[in-house]
């Protein structure tokens, strides 16, 4: 047994692996004994007992009657201990253990046993050997031209035309009007109404389950169709996210119906739009957007220089496992896929390729989850802290961003610790960002173009 720094506990941790452990708590009977005695006092005071005056009982009656509240009311007070023994340790795990067991036995030591997760090593090099690359700089504007132009195509696209399609072939890009009926293959279970349901789909979006575009191209409108495929309806409820006691269930299921209507997608040329925002040249629209989206794009730089400098801060990361990756993103592929919930009906989801979907989410978050857990590792290294008035001028920020009072943010964050946390992690992560680039002579070469 190790013995606690500060805290009156004991304690012993055993790592399961790189990254889970274990961990035993045990509390003396002493301390245990005071806090019962702590909470009789204050259940005497609203509960009623039979011969005593209110809040006159003996606390040694109250907690032979009342024992198994004060239980429960003991059990609340349980996270409070783990997280003292977690913080005099200097114990580095990614959010407070989880408690799965305990022992409790009137007059002997309490016994916690907790469940947790350790933040992934990951080298870091000495700041004096970290070198930016050479082509930092063009390859940002490069980066920074993209994010005009695809502001650009979003202005073509909500001037979109849809065109009826009435002589030819379904075919790629296309967007369809399904009159669909769906049916368990082996229950019969029916999943629309018997008329069947209207759902409309782009044939060969990479969200789109593959086997609708196949057995749809070279269809006509009014034409029928009918097949049978395996689809994975991920959870019980649409709109609750997966977790371990609710996985993914494959089911095979028969679609038929009708082709209703069938539009393409014309856009207007980038000359029309020209002549209608009165530019004369691409360069010179690329330029105004470039000034009027000043704001934003210092956003999108530091955040971006932020990814360049972590990775040349990274000495070696380890190859992390993709269920280490997925618990570290849960809340941003979740995210993800809460977007596809909200974007269609429930028909679309399920003929929505959720593997695409969370694929390409993975595909890019072991670079994420890396420079996440570098910087954490910065920031011990270095002893870096959030003052409360460097937290009170980044919510001013999110509330510029977000157009939105300091006062309603702050409102929001403490009705949800969860959210409060996780923006504090980003304030501290954008301090440390900020402390690389002054050791590095960068923070100039940031800050130029931001606008207040």
């Amino acid at each position: 047994m190790v013995e606690a720094v500060q805290t009156p506990y004991t304690h012993e941790l055993k790592v399961q692996d790189d990254f889970h452990f274990q961990l035993f708590i045990t509390v003396p009977w002493p301390e245990v004994d005071a806090k019962l005695n702590e909470y009789a006092r204050e259940l005497r005071r609203i509960v009623p007992m039979p011969g005593y005056r209110p809040g006159r009982a003996p606390v040694e009656l109250i907690r032979r009657v009342l024992r198994k509240s004060l239980e429960e009311r003991l059990r609340d007070w349980f996270p409070e201990v783990v997280r003292r023994v977690v913080q005099d340790q200097q114990m580095d795990v990614v959010t407070d253990p989880v408690l799965t067991d305990y022992t409790f036995i009137e007059g002997q030591p309490l016994v916690l046993q907790c469940w947790g997760t350790l933040w992934p090593p990951v080298s870091l090099k000495p700041l004096t050997a970290v070198t930016l690359p050479a082509d930092w700089e063009a390859r940002w504007q490069a980066e920074e031209r993209s994010r005009i132009d695809q502001e650009i195509e979003s202005l073509r696209e909500k001037q979109a035309i849809l065109q009826p399609v009435t002589d030819r072939s379904l075919q790629a890009g296309d967007t369809v009007t399904l009159g669909l009926k769906m049916e368990d293959v082996d229950t019969g279970q029916t999943y629309t109404s018997p008329d069947g349901e209207e759902v409309v789909v782009t044939l060969g979006s990479p969200v789109l389950h593959p086997a609708v575009t196949y057995h749809l191209e070279g269809k006509r409108p009014g034409d029928p169709f009918m097949w049978e495929m395996d689809i994975t309806l991920p959870w019980e409820s649409e709109t609750s996210a997966p977790t371990p006691d609710r996985p993914s269930r494959t089911r095979r299921v028969r679609l038929s119906g009708h082709i209703e209507n069938v539009y393409t997608v014309e856009l207007p040329p980038v000359e029309d739009l020209l002549e209608q925002e009165g530019f004369e040249s691409l360069d010179e629209w690329r330029a105004a957007l470039r000034e009027r989206l000043a704001g934003w794009l210092a956003e999108e730089r530091e955040a971006w220089l932020q990814g360049v400098l972590v990775d040349a801060l990274i000495a070696e990361a380890p190859a992390w496992p993709d269920w280490l990756v997925r618990s570290f993103l849960r809340e941003e592929v979740e995210r993800i896929v809460r977007k596809q919930i909200r974007a269609y009906e429930r028909l679309h989801l399920w003929l929505t390729h959720l593997e695409s979907i969370v694929g390409e989410a993975l595909s890019s978050a072991h670079q994420r989850v890396a420079r996440v857990v570098a910087l954490h590792h910065f920031i011990r290294s270095e002893g870096l802290t959030l003052r409360d008035e460097e937290f009170d001028q980044y919510l001013a920020e999110v509330a510029r961003r977000e157009n939105r009072t300091v006062e309603s943010l702050r409102a929001y964050l403490e009705a949800d610790p969860t959210e409060k946390a996780h923006v504090f992690q980003q304030a501290l992560f954008r301090k440390a960002t900020h402390v690389l680039m002054e050791r590095l002579g960068v923070s100039g070469a940031l800050r130029e173009g931001e606008t207040a």
